[in-house]
């Protein structure tokens, strides 16, 4: 299974837009959510 391949650059910013990135990929991956605005409902 291909995973989220962290690049180890240690930098303030860089460390914020890798999480973010790696954190989508997880939403992406395991997290199926429904994409409905809450008016819908």
């Amino acid at each position: 299974m291909a995973g989220f391949n962290k690049r180890n650059v240690h930098l303030a910013m860089e460390d914020i837009k890798e999480s973010i990135a790696e954190l989508a990929h997880y939403r992406n991956t395991f997290l199926r959510v429904d994409q409905r605005s809450d008016e819908e409902e």
